[in-house]
């Protein structure tokens, strides 16, 4: 019977395995943003609020931020 050998990555986690790639820093920022758009959805769904009017409150355009424009948020309780 011959031994397997054991794969060096079985056992560590998937951040380990970003991590030893390169890649958790990047992965994080990806998660956050599609963490915070999620939210950010909801919280307008919640409250009844379209993507023009949220826009409109932002003094921006639906037009601008999709074309790639920084928009700084702060979030309050």
């Amino acid at each position: 019977m011959t031994k397997r050998k054991s794969h060096p990555r079985i056992g560590s986690d998937f951040a380990d395995y970003l991590r030893e790639e390169g890649r958790l820093a990047q992965a994080t920022v990806v998660a956050v943003k599609r963490v915070l758009a999620w939210e950010l959805k909801r919280a307008m769904e919640a409250k009844g609020v379209s993507q023009a009017e949220m826009a409109r409150r932002m003094k921006t355009s639906r037009a601008a931020t999709a074309l790639g424009k920084q928009v700084k948020l702060k979030l309050a309780a």
